[in-house]
């Protein structure tokens, strides 16, 4: 058997040599209208925002866009893009990464800063007929 020191036929040591650009991470890029809509979102909503109010917002956003100001009517908003950009928010907002409220979404088994917990959230208006308060969300956005 051969050493680990040569395992996939190079040495470990190499590894440590190789530069981190040429290292490929999954990294998601945003467009620049997912973009200008990340930063709308993240100014409007204030730092002390709750998870409850967070995920409220997510989920009007999946039902309507009609609370978003004009300027984003030819943004494409699917819910892949919502997903990356509350993982986004919550994190830039220091939301709790396993609230216990997320179980009223059926979204606890994610943390908070990952897209499949965002994802959760927005199945829930199907798998557990949940109803976006949309006066809250709009109450959110400046």
């Amino acid at each position: 058997m051969k050493s680990l020191k040569y395992f996939f036929n190079f040495k470990v040591e190499d590894l440590l040599l190789v530069p981190l650009v040429k290292l490929k991470i999954k990294y998601k890029a945003m467009d620049y209208s997912t973009k200008e809509l990340f930063y709308y979102l993240n100014e409007s909503i204030s730092n002390s925002v709750t998870y409850k109010e967070l995920s409220n917002l997510c989920l009007t956003l999946f039902c309507t866009c009609s609370i978003l100001p004009e300027r984003f009517e030819s943004t494409i908003i699917n819910k892949e893009k919502l997903a990356m950009l509350f993982s986004k928010i919550a994190k830039e907002k220091n939301i709790v990464s396993y609230p216990t409220t997320a179980s009223y979404y059926g979204a606890s088994f994610h943390n908070t800063h990952s897209e499949g917990h965002w994802l959760e959230v927005m199945a829930s208006v199907l798998k557990l007929a949940r109803e976006p308060k949309i006066q809250a969300a709009k109450n959110l956005l400046v």
